[in-house]
């Protein structure tokens, strides 16, 4: 435009007539002007379109109320762990259950029960290492993932959590709670995503049965 603008006298004008330097000029500017603008707003608008795609990314991984990644997200981090590390480094993992639950919203309604598992999936936050993974599993369930974590590390984790919750009072009732922990290790190293949650959640309820409020491992 700048070029143009500044050897316009040896064009003919667009109108077909002789050339008129302030008649050029004045167009060059207008121009030049019309450009900047559809640059800057072209700019905004791509920033405002990758930061809209980057948040309905997150929001589809993510568990609207605890902010934690829901069984997308996991399932997701959870297949890249597995394919990262080394087949010979262990991996744990430990599924949670809030011991009674239903009591809970059932005796002082969902909202309370929701802010419990707000506090509750923040206390997980705070216990865990930068590369660990954690989710909700769903309803009062969560799930936490731990990369190169041998089995005493991660029985180790598992207390701290259990002890932390029963230590704690939840929402303005202060409430006590109780969770059970079933925890497994990779045993092979084709072991799946399905086959780890499962042997998880068998241990799980095998802690139900033994009176709840404790870290029961898998029989691998």
């Amino acid at each position: 435009t700048i070029i143009s603008t500044y050897y316009s006298e040896y064009f003919i004008d667009l109108s077909g007539g002789v050339h008129i330097q302030e008649k050029s000029t004045s167009r060059g500017f207008w121009l030049t002007i019309t450009i900047g603008f559809s640059m800057f707003f072209g700019r905004f608008f791509l920033q405002k379109y990758i930061r809209l795609t980057d948040q309905l990314k997150e929001e589809s991984l993510q568990d609207p109320l605890t902010k934690l990644y829901n069984r997308r997200g996991l399932n997701l981090n959870f297949e890249q762990k597995l394919i990262t590390i080394s087949p010979y480094s262990p991996l744990s993992l430990i599924l949670i259950d809030i011991d009674y639950f239903k009591k809970i919203n059932d005796k002082y309604g969902h909202d309370i029960g929701d802010i419990c598992l707000i506090e509750v999936a923040d206390i997980l936050k705070n216990t865990l290492r930068k590369n660990d993974i954690i989710a909700r599993f769903g309803g009062e369930e969560f799930i936490i993932v731990l990369p190169r974590t041998s089995k005493k590390e991660a029985v180790t984790i598992a207390e701290n959590i259990r002890y932390t919750i029963d230590q704690g009072r939840f929402s303005s009732f202060e409430l006590p709670l109780t969770i059970t922990l079933g925890m497994t290790v990779t045993v092979e190293k084709n072991d799946t995503i399905l086959k780890i949650i499962k042997r998880a959640d068998k241990a799980l309820y095998k802690g139900k049965d033994k009176g709840r409020n404790r870290v029961e491992l898998s029989e691998d």
